[in-house]
């Protein structure tokens, strides 16, 4: 077994490694992710030069979480690395792997694909982690290697059993970092971070359903699959000659919401064949009325709202594809017999807020992560503080700071705000008044609108324009003595 110690040029460098690398710790995932992601690539570059001489496959990332031991595992079928590559790339912290392979093969590897350096983005590990362990084995014939490392600059390099190539990276997760451990927060963070990495990441199994058979032999059947949560080759990668319906039709979902919680996703395959008398889309059960439908990608996240003022956030992949004749299931309790839904959202991008707005003009925006992902039909949480003053809640949206809001009263009285003027707060807040209304008027509707680029530049215009006239004002002013005031 060999011992030594990792060359840093900071003594004790781990300490600021684990408290001020990144300002997010979060950020380690995507950091693995992407090494792992440069590893595949750069054997798939050394494969189609010839290189490497062995089946390159069909390479995957998976992500395991081993609640049981406190530990994650980062597991990729890439390069791998030999004992002296490991103590090279590893244990110089400062070296660039990725600077090195692209000098040597840079003739070759200008359009490799290469991301990313090994360097301090592994070590990010360390800041959720009590020790971080790595099992390699290279694509070329030496054995497997285990590296340990417990956060001081000392480590240890063993043989290992492993005879499959490609690298492991294990995460002995501390205890204030445990809810690194959670399935709902690695999924969250894969999809915001690595949604669409050209290498298929595996995160668990999950259950289908799908036709076999034909006429009265047809039945449906489950299957369980690897859970692929990215997207390795998304629309626009692709030259628009090249793309076919099916590209779009399978790849998206229509999930839609009724006033009394339920929901129901189908396949937009389903609607590829309309009638000129239209088709059935959903079951709709008495007393109830269909409120919503949105386009999903099979991987969104929804969130129901109630009037009572509750909110709920879970996984669309929680609610499994159902036949256009379905009634769809339950996706959010209601309060009481009085309260209804009054709006759903389907959430992509994780950096947007959620705003939301009661029927007496008060409105807000709050962080998406205040809300936490639950599975669907629960209770929900509280989105605003509902009042006498407040009014019921009667919108929700997900905006950013590039849209801009239309708020529009059962008078005919219409604003527009931008969003960002809207500072965000807790989501268990009552908000501020966003719209005065006279006697009982109250909120018809709002709606999120793209930003006018063009009223911008007129009014960034206006603006240049008004402080030249006053410029121009105060240097007539003092160069006129009639237009001086004196005090007397």
């Amino acid at each position: 077994m060999a011992k030594g110690k990792i060359n840093v040029s900071v003594e004790n460098i781990f300490p600021l490694i684990k408290k001020f690398l990144y300002s997010d710790h979060e950020i380690f995932l995507r950091e693995l992710i992407s090494n792992a992601t440069d590893a595949t690539l750069k054997l798939k570059h050394l494969s189609n030069i010839g290189e490497y001489k062995d089946d390159y496959g069909d390479p995957i990332i998976e992500v395991k979480i081993d609640k049981k031991n406190k530990r994650l595992h980062i597991i990729d079928q890439g390069i791998g690395m030999t004992g002296d590559e490991i103590k090279k790339y590893i244990n110089e912290v400062a070296f660039s792997g990725a600077e090195e392979f692209l000098e040597k093969y840079k003739d070759s590897a200008k359009d490799s694909g290469i991301i990313g350096h090994f360097g301090l983005g592994f070590y990010s590990a360390f800041m959720v982690s009590d020790s971080v362990e790595i099992i390699s084995k290279s694509h070329k014939k030496d054995p497997a290697v285990h590296w340990k490392c417990d956060g001081s600059p000392e480590y240890s390099l063993t043989n290992a059993k492993k005879t499959d190539r490609g690298t492991e990276i294990i995460l002995n997760i501390s205890k204030d970092s445990k809810s690194f451990l959670e399935e709902n927060t690695i999924r969250e963070l894969l999809k915001k971070y690595n949604r669409f990495m050209p290498v298929p990441i595996k995160f668990g199994q999950k259950e289908i359903s799908k036709k076999v058979g034909e006429g009265k032999d047809e039945k449906e059947i489950k299957e369980t699959i690897d859970d692929i949560i990215n997207i390795t080759e998304p629309a626009w990668t692709k030259k628009p000659k090249d793309l076919k319906d099916e590209d779009y039709i399978n790849a998206h979902y229509v999930i839609m919401a009724t006033k009394k919680g339920q929901v129901k996703k189908t396949s937009l395959e389903q609607y590829s064949r309309p009638r000129t008398n239209g088709i059935n889309a959903i079951t709709i059960r008495e007393g109830d009325e269909l409120l919503e439908a949105k386009l999903t990608t099979g991987e969104s996240q929804v969130m129901l709202a109630l009037k009572s003022g509750k909110a709920i956030r879970f996984e669309e992949a929680k609610t499994r594809p159902m036949g256009r004749g379905a009634s769809g299931v339950r996706g959010i309790t209601l309060a009481h017999d009085d309260d209804a839904v009054i709006g759903m959202i389907s959430v992509n991008d994780m950096e947007s807020n959620i705003l939301v707005v009661s029927e007496n003009g008060y409105g807000k925006r709050s962080s998406l992560e205040d809300y936490r992902i639950t599975n669907r039909g629960g209770k929900g949480v509280k989105t605003i503080s509902i009042t006498d003053k407040t009014g019921h809640l009667v919108s929700i949206k997900n905006v950013t700071d590039e849209d801009d809001l239309m708020i529009i009263n059962k008078s005919g009285i219409a604003i527009r705000m931008a969003v960002e003027d809207l500072r965000v707060m807790g989501r268990a807040t009552q908000g501020v008044k966003l719209i005065n209304l006279k006697g009982s008027d109250s909120i018809a509707a709002v709606a999120k609108v793209m930003k006018d680029e063009e009223e911008e530049s007129d009014e960034n215009a206006a603006e240049a324009e008004g402080a030249d006239v006053q410029s121009q004002d105060e240097n007539t002013s003092k160069n006129n003595p009639e237009n001086t005031q004196t005090e007397d």
